[in-house]
């Protein structure tokens, strides 16, 4: 095996390590909140909009976040703004959204959703698992 074979899949193995502990904590943290939250219905209260300039482009961008509240079992009420930004106006002021929070930190909270709770870990997996095949072919 050539020197630069041996550089090119240590560097690749480096990577997937670090792509592939990214999505285990990324898998973790929703893991926990799904299997030990509660579910509460909660209401989306207004949309916080976060610009931002891009490099490649000469104007500006944003994201856009739903600022929900929701009052937990024992009457606790509590806002939070979810960490995932919203697409194709998926969310509008006064909607009812599931959300799941952790019973013993109710700030560990976010929408009940497949998209907000999983699509971030399974793209790194993913990522994780192409990484790996590259491993193998290189």
């Amino acid at each position: 095996m050539s020197a630069d074979r041996i550089i090119k899949k240590g560097v690749l193995l480096l990577f997937t390590v670090l792509i592939s502990w990214i999505a285990f904590g990324l898998f973790y943290k929703s893991a926990r909140i799904y299997f030990n939250g509660v579910k509460v219905k909660g209401t989306v209260d207004r949309i916080f909009t976060d610009k931002f300039k891009s490099r490649n482009r000469s104007s500006a961008s944003e994201d856009r976040y739903p600022v929900i509240r929701f009052t937990t079992s024992d009457g606790k009420k509590i806002q939070f703004t979810s960490e995932t930004p919203i697409f194709m106006d998926n969310y509008k002021v006064s909607d009812t959204v599931e959300v799941i929070y952790n019973k013993k930190d109710p700030g560990e909270v976010e929408i009940n959703s497949f998209y907000v709770l999983w699509a971030f870990p399974l793209a790194a997996f993913s990522l994780a698992g192409l990484c790996l095949l590259g491993l193998l072919i290189i």
